[in-house]
């Protein structure tokens, strides 16, 4: 909880986004391989860039820290992308990920 907590505190004026570099780090990955982007929120460019890594064969997750009132949309767009969101503000919400596959809720 405490990397998440860091991580979203990072100021994200002086980075390149996930769109522009996901190709590029991922191309040496194995097929197949769960990528889990930890991000404030999954906006659209995010989820494109997301989608890319699904049509090359990996697993992404996305997982945004900051709160969100239209988060269900975010959900959605994953869902419909073909990879799953998770908003994670506190610790409470990692406990989804302690049941079995079968029954997370996205």
């Amino acid at each position: 909880m405490k990397l998440l907590e860091t991580l979203a505190r990072i100021e994200s004026e002086i980075t390149i986004g996930l769109d522009q570099w996901t190709a590029t780090a991922c191309a040496p990955l194995t097929w197949g391989v769960t990528i889990m982007a930890i991000t404030a929120a999954g906006d659209e460019k995010t989820c494109q860039a997301l989608h890319h890594l699904v049509r090359s064969g990996f697993n992404p997750i996305l997982i945004a820290v900051e709160p969100d009132l239209h988060f269900g949309r975010t959900r959605e767009r994953a869902r419909q992308l073909g990879f799953r969101a998770y908003h994670v503000l506190r610790s409470a919400n990692l406990e989804l990920w302690r049941q079995p596959h079968g029954s997370l809720a996205q």
